[in-house]
């Protein structure tokens, strides 16, 4: 029942009577093992923001937050170092990171990076110190529980990005697409959990991140060796002065939508994070990059795609300034763009066509309209999409929250 940062409070590690429940069941059940259950800062953190007098105080207040996370890890540490040391049958050891990985938008990415993710990485070491397995709620070792997703009906399991990335953004900042991210564990792992899915009957569905990649990627790297590089023209550039981008547009995940690269003299576009450059579609040479990746999770036998921000792969790329919106500046240029139909089109013709697989558009701000056209069986685009139409019903003026 706390109601600020500085006022959370828990019972001593050291104390031997937080045990006793433990013992106690472990010496009624003789053959019996625990599964220690970390509770991680991001579980309590996410539940203090869920208070409403707690969200601003959270926003408002890094410094305590950052103080709120070291008092709780302190905490969870020293109770796993008491459990192991006391040598209690523990049979693994659970890391709840699933809040980092799908609720990271309430933290800032200092906070990420500086504060919340050491906490996992101590844990995990301190667990495999004891050579105890260490399981995610978000990842683990998946291909190991199929047995039991098939008892419980589950018939498909849908991924979020796993291919190797910097984390700027839990994944979607892709710098290899075709190479499976360490974090998440090998290229051979990843055939071994489809091909042991399939026996069971069960699809794996891929999160493919298309309409921008990581600035790590060797196609940006190379980008930005020069002008003349032929991968210069797989990203969006405009000339300027350094001082003034192109144009009004904000990025998503704030600031200018353009970002300026002096050895080049030219500005880049990224819709979302400054390490996410927009890959240019109108570049033939990138729909066929895409298509190879697109074919190579195919023929290793993924089902399907989550196809992510896939209305925005066409930009109207005049850019020009426009009338400013309190939300998305400028996002005529780069929501459902002019090219948009012939381009999902073109991927269901040249390879999607070719397999037994469906597809998922995560199709942001786009109306009942735009849905049929995308899903139309005739048009042969996209099996199906995720419409958010109606979570802004109760916007005002575009704008959540505002009232």
């Amino acid at each position: 029942d706390y109601h600020e940062l500085d006022e959370l409070q828990f019972p001593d590690p050291d104390d031997p009577a937080i045990y006793e429940p433990a013992k106690a069941f472990l010496k009624a059940n003789p053959g019996k093992a625990l599964a220690f259950d970390i509770i991680c800062p991001f579980t309590i953190l996410h539940g203090m923001r869920l208070m409403d007098n707690m969200y601003l105080d959270v926003y408002d207040n890094p410094e305590g937050l950052h103080q709120a996370v070291d008092k709780i890890w302190s905490v969870s540490r020293r109770v796993l170092e008491n459990v192991l040391d006391m040598g209690l049958d523990i049979s693994a050891v659970y890391l709840l990171d699933d809040i980092a990985s799908q609720h990271s938008l309430l933290f800032s990415p200092k906070t990420l990076d500086e504060f919340l993710f050491p906490c996992v990485q101590e844990g995990v070491q301190l667990a495999k110190s004891k050579n105890l397995p260490v399981l995610y709620h978000s990842d683990g070792n998946l291909t190991q529980i199929l047995p039991r997703l098939a008892e419980l009906g589950i018939d498909g399991i849908w991924l979020s990005p796993v291919c190797m990335s910097p984390q700027v953004d839990n994944g979607y900042d892709i710098s290899d697409y075709c190479a499976i991210d360490p974090m998440f564990g090998t290229m051979a792992d990843m055939e071994e959990l489809i091909a042991e899915a399939k026996k069971r009957g069960i699809s794996i569905i891929f999160d493919l991140v298309l309409n921008h990649c990581s600035d790590q990627h060797p196609w940006f790297k190379q980008a930005l060796e020069s002008r003349e590089n032929p991968y210069h023209n797989y990203f969006i550039w405009r000339d300027g002065d350094g001082i003034t981008p192109p144009n009004d547009m904000r990025a998503t995940f704030g600031g200018s939508a353009w970002t300026w690269v002096p050895q080049l003299g030219q500005w880049y576009f990224h819709q979302f994070a400054v390490e996410q450059p927009d890959l240019n579609w109108e570049n033939p040479k990138v729909r066929e990059e895409i298509k190879k990746i697109i074919k190579f999770y195919l023929d290793m036998g993924v089902d399907g795609f989550r196809c992510d921000v896939i209305n925005l792969i066409s930009k109207d790329q005049r850019f020009k300034n426009g009338r400013n919106p309190l939300i998305l500046v400028g996002k005529k240029y780069f929501i459902n763009g002019p090219r948009l139909h012939e381009y999902l089109h073109e991927l269901n013709r040249d390879v999607l066509s070719n397999y037994d697989a469906m597809t998922v558009g995560e199709t942001v701000f786009t109306n009942l309209e735009d849905v049929k056209k995308l899903t139309d069986l005739e048009r042969e685009e996209l099996s199906m999409v995720f419409n958010f139409d109606h979570t802004s019903v109760d916007n005002f003026l575009g704008v959540k929250w505002l009232m």
